[in-house]
């Protein structure tokens, strides 16, 4: 999931996709690398590129070493959740790069408190416009029409409840991926200061964009398509 940020940690998810094919073979990370190189157009016209992105080393975690070293720690990190971490992020930990037993390289690991980023989400999805002014709150998300009911089952797909006398998240559909991938969208916002420096962080990204084209900061001549965001 790619996740755009505005100001107010108001945030628009901007494209869900699926890359089939088995990830223990090479071609399905060639369409990850093809993907996150691309370019999203705003409504203006103007690119917006990919800047952060986490990608999940719990599963075939070599691959992933190699895939994130090969981005730059400055654009891709590997992650791994864990239920019990009491903090959000922790520090990045060198982690060894090995190819047939031999160690090929190095990249930076971060480890997320799973339970403590889930309810960040939750908390967010549960917000709603005020009807009367139509004030949009701190946090708001916004997602596009076209979004079906499989994304939104998996991004609800867990509840937190008290097992033993602990609290646990279970799992309630079959499919959580599209929780899983906010989380991690989540979190690479967090690492680029975006969620924790709110307006401090917009505005200085702002004053270092490239200005628009001439054409693009000029009103539009024909009216504009209706918008497809809810």
């Amino acid at each position: 999931e790619v996740l755009g940020w505005a100001e107010n940690r108001q945030n628009y998810s901007v494209d869900y996709k699926v890359l089939e094919g088995p990830t223990d073979e090479q071609a399905v990370w060639d369409k990850l690398e093809e993907y996150l190189s691309q370019e999203f157009l705003r409504q203006d016209g103007s690119p917006m590129h990919i800047k952060y992105s986490c990608i999940d080393s719990g599963y075939l975690t070599q691959m992933v070493y190699t895939f994130c070293e090969k981005f730059g720690s400055t654009r891709c990190c590997p992650v791994k959740g864990s239920d019990t971490m009491l903090t959000f992020v922790s520090q990045p930990k060198n982690v060894n790069i090995t190819r047939n037993g031999v160690k090929v390289g190095t990249t930076m690991l971060r480890n997320l408190g799973s339970s403590i980023v889930k309810e960040q989400i939750y908390s967010m999805l549960k917000l709603k416009v005020d009807l009367e002014t139509g004030e949009i709150p701190r946090g708001y998300c916004f997602f596009p029409a076209t979004r079906d009911a499989y994304y939104y089952k998996g991004l609800c797909s867990e509840v937190n409840r008290t097992i033993l006398n602990k609290k646990v998240w279970v799992k309630i559909t079959d499919r959580n991926e599209p929780l899983d991938l906010r989380c991690y969208a989540y979190v690479a916002g967090y690492l680029e200061g975006i969620t924790r420096k709110d307006n401090d962080w917009f505005q200085t990204q702002i004053a270092q964009m490239v200005p628009l084209r001439e054409e693009f900061t000029q009103a539009p001549k024909k009216p504009r398509a209706k918008s497809t965001w809810l």
